[in-house]
């Protein structure tokens, strides 16, 4: 053990710990080859094993349980302030940056590789498993499951995102699983007390798909039934298996399509395109301007 610095204090078992700088503190039972330097540092292993930690940098804390392999350098992580990482089952963790937070409870799943950059990003896994998760940029939080997730950019939201990958700002992800959202205030999300949803991908700016298997992208599409697709700007497709891609349009009957500008298809089977053109009855068309295919296995067009 190498104590070393100034107002350093160290309470170790083990072999080859360094704690040098100023202001730090460490408890280490059991803990062998950890280095703890720089300023106001503070680490504890109340309950057991660490091997190979590193902590460096400015006001950083940790309150580890069976921590091996982890690195945290930088500024402000689990500083009172700021929150601390916690938890057990930390295996080859690497938190860099700037006021970055990871907090698990010990009795959940571990976390393993889990690598966080940037500044104020945090992740909040209470009682769920935390492997080869990756959160970078700017003041990102990520809650619950989260193993093979991705995160990056700024402000972005996510909860229970197992194998997502978000990219961009203030995109949000809840319980979308195998998912990808990258873009501007883009949502991949579940309904509320319903199960999860898988491979929703939304992209753009302002889109929102709520199914399994939804594509929203462009600029306010919104795909709200399951397989469909809704692309352009501010398109709408709600119906199971429905398209709709071009300006306003509604696709909400279930394999309908609606293209152009206003057109919708409400029915199922229908189709419409052009502009602001209407197929409700069953198996309708419509096309051109203004146009309406009301009845079933109707066809207007001009």
């Amino acid at each position: 053990l190498h104590v070393s610095g100034a107002y350093n204090f160290a309470n170790a078992n083990g072999d080859g710990n360094h704690v040098g700088g100023y202001h730090t503190t460490a408890m280490m039972p059991s803990g062998n080859g950890v280095q703890v330097s720089g300023a106001y540092l503070f680490d504890q292993a109340s309950t057991g094993y660490q091997y190979g930690v590193t902590l460096e940098g400015y006001a950083n804390s940790i309150y580890p349980n069976t921590l091996y392999g982890a690195h945290i350098e930088g500024m402000g992580f689990g500083a009172p302030n700021q929150g601390v990482l916690n938890g057990g089952d930390h295996k080859g963790l690497h938190i860099e940056g700037v006021q970055n937070f990871l907090a698990r409870d010990p009795d959940s799943s571990p976390s393993s590789a889990v690598h966080i950059e940037g500044a104020g990003n945090k992740y909040f896994s209470s009682t769920c498993n935390a492997y080869g998760t990756h959160i970078e940029g700017y003041s990102s939080t990520a809650y619950g499951e989260g193993y093979g997730m991705h995160i990056e950019g700024h402000t972005n939201v996510v909860h229970n995102g197992i194998s997502s990958h978000i990219e961009g700002q203030a995109n949000d992800l809840v319980d979308a699983w195998y998912s990808h959202i990258e873009g501007y205030a883009g949502t991949a999300a579940c309904a509320a007390g319903a199960e999860h949803k898988s491979a929703i991908h939304v992209e753009g700016a302002e889109c929102y798909a709520d199914a399994n298997y939804a594509h929203a992208e462009g600029g306010g599409t919104t795909v709200t039934g399951a397989w469909s697709h809704a692309e352009g700007h501010e398109t709408l497709a709600s119906g199971e298996k429905a398209h709709a891609e071009g300006d306003s349009t509604k696709a909400s009957g279930h394999y309908s399509h609606a293209e152009g500008q206003g057109t919708t298809a409400s029915n199922t089977y229908t189709h419409a395109e052009g502009f602001q053109a209407f197929a409700d009855g069953y198996c309708s068309h419509a096309e051109g301007s203004q146009t309406s295919a009301a009845s079933n296995y109707a066809h207007a067009e001009g």
